[in-house]
């Protein structure tokens, strides 16, 4: 999804390109202002909080990421659902994918539709990256887990239980 606010609504093809499924089940949100008020990223992200606040009966509060983007200053400030969180897609993450990604440089040159573009397309093979990551962290927990009990049961066998009259362990 995306809205447009206060710009020249030149966004034909990021809504198509929005259309695309998500590898990892990511739902994306993109509203575009012409700038925050007052401009300053601080009123960026607390619009961005208010808006995922009031939009949260019609999300996917697991699965969404909310991009806000202020098109005249270029600041940009995501709002990830509570499954991205919890992989750990927050601030220092979501900087870092932002400045990898073509982003910065769309902004600069004004391409805004495919700085935006490649920006959901890093975010979503980041949020695949970091799922990865935690389901081979389960499977290793998982292979680990099943180890110990393994030996647990291994122990039980090999307890040796003393029969006080005789003096012999069985």
């Amino acid at each position: 999804r995306m809205v447009a606010v206060d710009v020249a609504d030149i966004y034909g093809p990021l809504r198509e390109f929005l259309t695309f499924k998500s590898k990892i089940s990511a739902r994306y949100t993109l509203v575009i202002l012409d700038k925050a008020e007052p401009t300053r990223t601080t009123a960026l992200r607390a619009y961005a909080m208010e808006l995922y606040a009031y939009w949260a009966e019609n999300i996917d509060a697991e699965n969404e990421i909310l991009i806000v983007f202020a098109q005249s200053t270029g600041d940009l400030w995501m709002v990830p659902g509570q499954l991205w969180t919890q992989m750990g897609f927050e601030g220092s993450e979501i900087s870092a994918v932002v400045r990898s990604s073509a982003f910065p440089e769309g902004v600069a040159t004004t391409e805004y539709a495919k700085a935006l573009s490649d920006l959901v397309l890093s975010v979503d093979v980041r949020l695949a990256e970091l799922k990865l990551e935690k389901l081979s962290e389960e499977q290793i927990f998982g292979a680990e887990l099943e180890r110990a009990w393994s030996r647990l049961s291994r122990m039980k066998d090999a307890v040796v239980r003393h029969k006080p009259d005789s003096g012999v362990h069985s």
